[in-house]
């Protein structure tokens, strides 16, 4: 250090003072000797092998530093020990972005996942963290937004597959309450599209059948109910009512030999004697 103040050009004495450093297992004042060499000589390549060096081990110490105090709950601690990684990496952002996440700073949190992204774009894991974010606050938009990113970049990410699944179940909770809500309000038209929504990535959903079939049979479009309440059976045999609004919807359009036909299966498989169930045989009775 005595030679440096003497003569602050003199690079060996950075080397020396830098190797040194090291020995004693100090990496921090490792690496500041041996940065101000770079600074002085960046084309020396005994600088430049050195100042790699240290570079390594000053980061495997943040790094260490910082795994430690995360793993101990001292966030805090952690956010300031990756914050010397200098230039930042994207492993330091993730360190920081759990950190902020496991304080319920998400807002800093993803805005440290964001940064890490714009380093390694190729990383399908950033992403997925991004996305269960977003989907932890109801964000189903941008959850959707980045799972989708984190599959392009890996289709194989179970963790990603996983959350896109639950964000589709959400997405369709959401849009069959909407669709039911428009129902109960009598906006059919509404309804029946927020229901066919439903239908494309459930195609085999029983209930929204049913219920897009009753928005037709209150609009009087009965084949198009008709073919709904099939569906209905075909996804849901033990869904029996949908027999009986077949007979209904039938007898409407004045068929009655195929409104007797499903009159018949309801009354044969219904275990109440509900009005249902004796005005089914009242029409049995009734058409000849």
């Amino acid at each position: 250090m005595e030679t440096i103040k003497l003569d602050k050009n003199k690079i060996d004495a950075y080397i020396n003072l830098s190797q040194a450093y090291r020995q004693k297992g100090n990496y921090n004042a490792s690496f500041d000797i041996i940065k101000r060499a770079k600074e002085l000589a960046p084309n020396n390549d005994l600088v430049k092998k050195q100042y790699d060096l240290a570079a390594q081990e000053f980061s495997a110490n943040v790094y260490t530093a910082a795994t430690n105090a995360f793993e101990s709950g001292d966030y805090k601690k952690a956010i300031q020990e990756y914050m010397k990684v200098n230039p930042p990496t994207a492993d330091s952002y993730i360190g920081m972005a759990a950190s902020y996440q496991s304080m319920n700073d998400n807002v800093n949190a993803l805005a440290y996942y964001k940064k890490a992204f714009d380093i390694d774009s190729k990383n399908d894991e950033i992403p997925f963290y991004i996305a269960s974010i977003y989907a932890n606050q109801d964000d189903l938009i941008n959850a959707k937004k980045y799972v989708d990113l984190s599959l392009s970049k890996n289709p194989n990410n179970s963790k990603s597959k996983d959350l896109l699944n639950y964000i589709n179940a959400k997405q369709n909770e959401n849009l069959l309450s909407n669709a039911v809500d428009l129902y109960d309000k009598h906006k059919y038209n509404e309804a029946i599209e927020q229901f066919t929504k439903v239908l494309w990535s459930t195609p085999d959903n029983a209930t929204v059948y049913y219920y897009r079939a009753m928005c037709y049979d209150a609009m009087e479009n009965y084949q198009k109910a008709i073919t709904d309440y099939k569906a209905v059976l075909k996804y849901a045999p033990d869904m029996i009512i949908a027999y009986y609004s077949l007979g209904v919807d039938y007898d409407a359009l004045g068929k009655y030999s195929d409104a007797k036909s499903n009159y018949k299966i309801y009354v044969e498989k219904s275990t109440t004697d509900d009005d249902y169930k004796k005005y089914a045989q009242s029409r049995i009775d009734e058409i000849k």
